[in-house]
């Protein structure tokens, strides 16, 4: 709640400085410490969507970021549409699509790829 009213003041103030509307809540946020709950709107490409569902439904990922791709992938696949019966298998860490893992630090859920790599 004090994170709040100090977000409103520094919109206030901003606002008497002449900054108005996206770029008020921009500069406000910067403003404020990180951690700050915040909301935001995003918009992806299809292969976007995918990209950052593939990074971010990682075991590695940061976990408020892994929790809220797992609302956004429950949300896409909430549309009961052609489209998202074809994409739905996406939508899932990379390492789940390549049966192994290509980061340095791998979690263990898959092989990491030198692991799997035959020459």
């Amino acid at each position: 709640e004090i994170s709040k009213s100090a977000y409103r003041l520094i919109q206030y103030y901003l606002e008497q400085d002449g900054l108005i509307g996206e770029q008020n809540n921009q500069d406000a946020r910067y403003i404020c410490p990180i951690g700050t709950q915040t909301e935001g709107m995003w918009a992806f490409s299809l292969e976007a969507l995918e990209h950052f569902m593939n990074k971010r439904l990682c075991d590695r990922a940061q976990w408020e970021i892994k929790e809220l791709t797992k609302l956004m992938v429950k949300e896409v696949l909430s549309q009961n549409s052609d489209l998202t019966e074809c994409i739905k298998d996406f939508l899932q860490p990379m390492c789940e699509i390549n049966g192994f893992c290509k980061e340095d630090k791998c979690c263990g859920r898959k092989p990491k790829l030198k692991d799997v790599l035959t020459f």
